[in-house]
């Protein structure tokens, strides 16, 4: 990528990642103010970093279909393949799909790249196990729009993990998802507030019918 960029090692108990990140926060910020784009995904923030473990933390995924969302540099996809998971890394940036690709190559795993909006899916995309995404709740009706997706592309035993720096309170999520048709169970996985390095775990899944 055009910005400057340093490989980091992200030691994931007996998994360690190596990735390529935007090396200049400053200059991100910069380019923000400047352009009014966010380029959210050039660097791992605490949200990634903690996805990322729990999944690493799984003694195996093999054969679970497995999409990231909004994939990033694609830490929490790349630990799933890791450990056996059929994955697809997705991102609507171009230059992030680049670098998601770089990322995999770097570590030697298998992965598709997929460009992909998840408010506007390709009709095709089918039915996922496990779908992950980590900062996806930052914009206007980006929660909305994550839970459709997850509605429509959730299989019936799937599971979803969410990570968010505590931008938006349980019991919005909750009420929101319920609102999609499905459940969700939050976790603190670090303390803190909002954007101080404090995150919470969203684990959904569809809503069971009633017999």
């Amino acid at each position: 990528m055009d910005r400057p960029s340093e490989v980091v090692q992200l030691e994931l108990g007996g998994l360690i990642l190596s990735l390529e990140q935007a090396s200049d926060l400053a200059a991100l910020a910069k380019e923000n103010l400047r352009t009014r784009e966010d380029p959210v995904w050039l660097y791992l923030w605490p949200s990634g970093r903690a996805l990322a473990r729990v999944v690493a933390d799984q003694e195996s995924l093999s054969g679970r279909r497995t999409l990231e969302l909004g994939a990033g540099i694609g830490a929490a996809g790349l630990a799933a393949a890791a450990r056996g998971a059929e994955v697809i890394l997705s991102d609507r940036e171009p230059e992030a799909l680049a670098l998601l690709a770089r990322n995999r190559d770097r570590n030697q795993l298998s992965a598709e790249i997929l460009a992909l909006d998840f408010t506007q899916p390709q009709k095709d995309l089918g039915h996922f196990d496990l779908i992950l995404a980590s900062d996806v709740f930052y914009g206007d009706g980006m929660m909305a729009g994550v839970l459709r997706f997850l509605r429509h592309h959730l299989g019936p035993e799937g599971l979803a993990l969410v990570t968010d720096p505590m931008r938006v309170q349980p019991a919005g999520v909750n009420g929101a998802a319920r609102l999609h048709g499905l459940e969700v169970q939050s976790i603190v996985l670090e303390p803190g507030g909002v954007l101080t390095g404090g995150v919470n775990l969203y684990q959904l899944r569809k809503r069971a019918r009633p017999t």
